[in-house]
């Protein structure tokens, strides 16, 4: 057997972890769009230095290019070595010129070296392989060599060289990777502040934000506090004012025979033995009346805890039918049972379940006193088990249907009105649900819905 507590997690603290979600959500999603547009931009910085550096090759290869066609007969379609005197002082001064180009080479069709600004540096990777042919297009690549026993990185750029649709070679040049290097830095540094300084304002906006944000709740939370408590003494006024009308009657009662008992013991002799006794077992029905009101005013204030087990309805339903059976019999009334015999056993509390279902299946015994047909049904309806008591009694108004469930509410004589109130909560502490269909002279239909699957509802098991 199970017994089932309710969660006893503070509004204020479910609060503060729902703020602290968000916020964390918010961080991490402030987080992932910084790293990603940190990436992208220094993708794009990193393209764009390229590009430049790309640029800047095609106008020193361009100046290269008049130098060769002034030296060299364009219908030949070659460069020769001949310009190679001219061309080595115009490398070296491009040199001397530019910090970030470290060398320049001239390259013929079939990539021999015509002329290049640091022979002593002449490199096997500076020539083409054989059997590759120079690109039609500007091609960059990052590479590198020894100088002084410590390894140069170089962003090297080779342009090929055209006339008239005739490529006469190539012109590679090396420019330093960490004077590029250095202006990505730059350029980084500076986009980097530029974060920074969002992601600052950004925090102070968002802890700004967040502040305001509690105080808003906090207040909402002091407002509905407030409003809970008014209603919660109000409800308790209610209470207290039902409860006080409903002891009354018997209190009166019992006022009244007491006073007549006080007279009469006061004259012994004129009091007759059955009349005592008819006094006296008032007294009793009375008494054992406050009993009943008190009992069920406390089950409904505090029905306890669930002890759930394994039960199946059509069990609970054949017992009330039977403990009624005398009712039944008396009133004159045919039962219809239509139960369902594939249904699963649910997990319930088998003596607050048993007892709700005798309220009802009492209820419209009661309301057929000359006789009529009771119908009991049970069925699944997906993952839910219903269960249906009609009635063919005298059936009930659109406003007593509406306040049947309502505390000391009755159309009984001698009613409590705790009796469906009770019986309500246990269904809902079950997690179902129960709703009443009834019209005026035609009977009525109360339909009971628990969940098959589930469990009830904010529990948990020990």
């Amino acid at each position: 057997m199970k017994k089932i507590h309710r969660s006893s997690t503070k509004p204020k603290d479910r609060l503060k972890l729902r703020l602290i979600i968000i916020a964390a959500a918010f961080c991490l999603l402030a987080v992932s769009v910084v790293s990603v547009s940190v990436h992208l931009v220094l993708r794009s910085i990193s393209q764009e230095m390229k590009r430049s550096v790309i640029a800047k090759a095609e106008g020193i290869a361009r100046g290269l290019y008049a130098v060769v066609e002034d030296a060299v007969p364009l219908e030949t379609a070659k460069l020769s070595p001949s310009p190679g005197n001219r061309l080595r002082p115009l490398l070296d001064s491009l040199i001397a010129e530019d910090e970030e180009l470290l060398y320049g080479i001239v390259l013929g069709r079939k990539g021999e070296v015509l002329a290049q600004s640091l022979p002593e540096r002449r490199n096997p990777r500076f020539a083409l392989p054989p059997g590759e042919s120079i690109s039609a297009v500007p091609v960059s690549r990052e590479t590198g060599f020894l100088e002084n026993g410590r390894e140069v990185r170089v962003y090297d750029v080779s342009i090929p060289i055209y006339e008239r649709g005739q490529r006469l070679g190539s012109v590679r040049l090396g420019f330093s990777y960490q004077d590029i290097s250095r202006r990505v830095g730059t350029a980084t540094k500076a986009i980097f502040l530029k974060i920074a300084v969002a992601s600052i304002l950004g925090t102070i906006f968002l802890s700004l934000a967040i502040a305001t944000l509690w105080q808003v709740l906090k207040k909402q939370r002091h407002l509905e506090k407030k409003a809970a408590e008014e209603e919660r003494l109000a409800y308790i006024g209610l209470l207290s004012s039902g409860l006080v009308h409903e002891l009354r009657s018997p209190l009166n009662v019992m006022s009244v025979d007491m006073r007549t008992l006080r007279k009469q013991m006061e004259e012994p002799d004129k009091v007759s033995r059955e009349a005592l006794r008819n006094l006296t077992a008032r007294l009793f029905r009375q008494t054992e009346r406050l009993t009943g009101i008190l009992e069920e005013f406390l089950r409904f204030g505090k029905p306890g805890e669930l002890r759930l087990e394994e039960t199946n309805p059509n069990t609970i339903l054949r017992e009330v039918l039977e403990f009624v059976r005398g009712d039944i019999r008396k009133n004159g009334i045919r039962v219809k049972e239509n139960l369902d015999e594939k249904l699963p056993p649910l997990s319930m509390d088998r003596t607050r379940i048993r007892e709700a279902i005798f309220n009802i299946v009492m209820n419209a015994v009661q309301a057929m006193p000359e006789g009529g047909t009771l119908t009991v049904n049970s069925s699944r309806k997906g993952s839910r088990i219903e269960i249906e008591v009609s009635d063919t009694g005298c059936g009930l108004s659109e406003e007593e249907c509406r306040k049947m469930f309502d505390i000391f509410y009755s159309t009984k004589d001698g009613g409590t009105g705790l009796g469906l109130p009770i019986v309500r909560r246990t269904i809902h502490d079950h997690g179902g649900t129960i709703k009443v269909k009834s019209r005026k002279g035609e009977g009525t239909t109360v339909t009971i819905s628990l969940p098959w699957a589930g469990k009830p509802l904010k529990q948990h098991n020990e």
